[in-house]
């Protein structure tokens, strides 16, 4: 029987595997491995995972297909832990947000019969515990993939097959390229919740200005709330992208505090222009619906570790997912 580990396991690796399990593959046992035995009790209550095991190298064990799920704070020491007792011809995959910093320590620790190829989902809903986890979280969004430089192009085909069991759309990009955008869409949104929220909470009225503090507050604030020790990596492994990003939103604020200062009608239209790009990306018509396409889920992984068969299975379900959502 074929074995997929998924280790770690927060909403991301939940996810993973109820869409794995929803796929029915045959012969293929879905394992977790965390030391948070409350994770593990939840996912196997949502039905994603066969089998949970608080033992990382029972649960590597003839694992074909290991996917990580961790916080980027332990991912170093875990794939330093994990690199021994990998499955000759495994193949590593992780879900993290530093791909330049991760394949690092792949090409340092990993042994010449893993093939690592690194991969990042990108999830439009924000899932702010284990319990958002869903068999729909990927539908439709983009799977980042950024191969390590020696890795078998049979390994990438796989991950490809993964990513479109999953429902989303395979995205090929440059390592360094994927951080420089990383840092943009989500370490600067972090970055402006967490100055938000001290400027706010540092004034000498905090106490009465919480009470007034609703929905708008804890959407903007909600960033905030992530791992310190994570958010403060991420700034690190890309510090010279997130600083140009940094000077580009202070840029934007000055620009809107000289327009209020001034009282100007422009100020209108800084406010339409932003609500015009916000519109078009929830629409999703910032990328042509033309855009060239890598090959269809057969051709990629005919033979591959997903069988042609059940790649048709998981094409069926994704259409009639599609329909319910009322997607053509």
């Amino acid at each position: 029987m074929d074995r997929i580990t998924i280790i770690g396991v927060g909403p991301i690796g939940i996810s993973i595997g109820l869409c794995l399990k929803a796929a029915e593959l045959r012969e293929t046992e879905i394992v977790a491995t965390s030391g948070d035995r409350a994770v593990l009790k939840l996912g196997s209550e949502m039905n994603a995972f066969d089998k949970t095991s608080g033992n990382l190298k029972s649960a590597l064990k003839g694992a074909q297909l290991v996917i990580l799920d961790t916080a980027l704070s332990e991912t170093r020491e875990i794939i330093e832990a994990i690199a021994p007792i990998l499955e000759d011809k495994c193949i590593l995959t992780d879900t993290g947000p530093s791909k330049v910093q991760v394949l690092k320590w792949a090409e340092e620790y990993l042994p010449d019969s893993v093939d690592f190829v690194s991969g990042r989902p990108i999830v439009k809903d924000f899932m702010d515990s284990d319990e958002d986890a869903s068999v729909d979280a990927f539908l439709d969004s983009e799977y980042c993939i950024i191969p390590a430089k020696r890795v078998n192009q049979t390994s990438i085909k796989t991950i490809v097959g993964l990513v479109q069991i999953l429902g989303a759309k395979p995205l090929f990009i440059d390592a360094a390229e994927h951080d420089s955008y990383f840092s943009a869409t989500t370490q600067l949104p972090m970055l402006m919740a967490a100055a938000l929220v001290n400027s706010v909470s540092s004034s000498s009225a905090w106490r009465e200005i919480s009470r007034l503090a609703g929905g708008e507050f804890k959407n903007s604030a909600q960033l905030s709330s992530g791992i310190p020790a994570d958010n403060v990596l991420a700034c690190k492994f890309d510090s010279a992208s997130t600083i140009r990003w940094i000077n580009q939103a202070i840029d934007e604020l000055t620009k809107y505090k000289k327009l209020i200062e001034a009282d100007s009608e422009n100020l209108n239209e800084e406010f339409e222009a932003a609500l015009d790009e916000w519109a078009k990306w929830q629409a999703g018509t910032i990328v042509p619906q033309d855009t060239p396409q890598i090959p269809s889920s057969g051709d990629a992984i005919s033979g591959m570790f997903f069988g042609r068969r059940i790649t048709q299975r998981f094409r069926e379900v994704s259409k009639l997912r599609q329909s319910q959502n009322g997607n053509p």
